[in-house]
C-alpha cells in the first residue's frame, strides 16, 4: 500500500512539471526548475482522536510549527518539521509520581508536490513519518520520563501567494496521522488502548522561500 502511495505522488509530482507551465506564463515557467530552501512558522491545533490513552489522559493546548524545506519551486521536495504544544495530564499523578510540566515535540519529514491553478493559488499533498515526544518533567527537575511515538501522517495544504516575487507563501491545511509505542509494557487487553492513537492537525501560518537562481 505505501509503494503504491508513494508511486502516486512521484507520478504527481513529473506530471505537475508538464501542467504547471501550460497554464502560466514564462516568467513563471522558468522558475518551475529553481531550487529553493524555505522557513516558516504555523500556529496549530492537533487534539488526539478516539478511545486511547493520548486522547483521553492528555489535554492538547494550540501550539506552534517550525518548518523547513527544499526543492523545485512550485513542484515538489522534501520537508521537516517540528510540531510543539503544551499540554497537561487530566490526572495529577501519573506512573507513580507527580509531573508539573508535560511538552509535546513531534518531530516530522514529508514528501510534497504542488499544483497550482493560477499564478497566486495552488494545494499541496503530503506523506510523512515521525517521532513524538511526550516528555513529563516534575517542576524542580528531580525526576523526568519520557515516551516516543512513530507515525505516519497525509496531509493538504493549500498556499496562496502574497507578493510579486511568490515567495511570501500564506498556508493552511490539515494532517491526519496515526501513532503506535512500544514504550510501555502492559497487559494484553489494554495494549491498544496504550500503544495506539490518531491525531488530526489543523495549520496556519506563513513560508519564506529563498530562491536560488544561479
Amino acid at each position: 500500500m505505501k509503494i503504491l502511495i508513494l508511486t502516486f505522488l512521484l507520478s504527481g509530482c513529473l506530471q505537475n512539471q508538464f501542467i504547471y507551465p501550460q497554464t502560466m506564463g514564462s516568467e513563471n515557467v522558468r522558475s518551475n526548475k529553481i531550487p529553493f530552501f524555505s522557513l516558516g512558522i504555523q500556529a496549530h491545533y492537533a487534539p488526539f482522536l478516539g478511545d486511547n490513552f493520548l486522547s483521553e489522559h492528555y489535554e492538547i493546548r494550540p501550539g506552534y510549527i517550525l518548518e523547513s524545506r527544499f526543492g523545485l519551486k512550485d513542484i515538489c521536495g522534501l520537508g521537516f518539521s517540528l510540531v510543539k504544544n503544551q499540554t497537561k495530564s487530566y490526572e495529577a499523578e501519573f506512573l507513580g509520581n507527580f509531573f508539573n510540566d508535560i511538552q509535546f515535540r513531534d518531530f516530522g519529514l514529508f514528501f510534497y508536490y504542488q499544483f497550482f491553478f493560477n499564478e497566486k493559488f495552488g494545494i499541496e499533498p503530503q506523506l510523512g513519518l515521525g517521532l513524538l515526544s511526550v516528555k513529563h518533567q516534575h517542576i524542580d527537575n528531580r525526576d523526568k520520563f519520557k515516551l516516543h511515538y512513530q507515525n505516519v501522517f497525509a496531509g493538504l495544504n493549500g498556499n496562496f501567494n502574497l507578493n510579486t516575487k511568490r515567495n511570501l507563501i500564506l498556508i493552511g491545511g490539515v494532517r491526519y496521522g496515526g501513532y503506535a509505542t512500544d514504550d510501555i509494557t502492559i497487559n494484553k487487553d489494554d495494549l491498544g488502548y496504550i500503544r495506539k492513537s490518531t491525531r488530526i492537525l489543523t495549520q496556519i501560518g506563513f513560508r519564506w522561500e529563498i530562491l536560488d537562481k544561479r
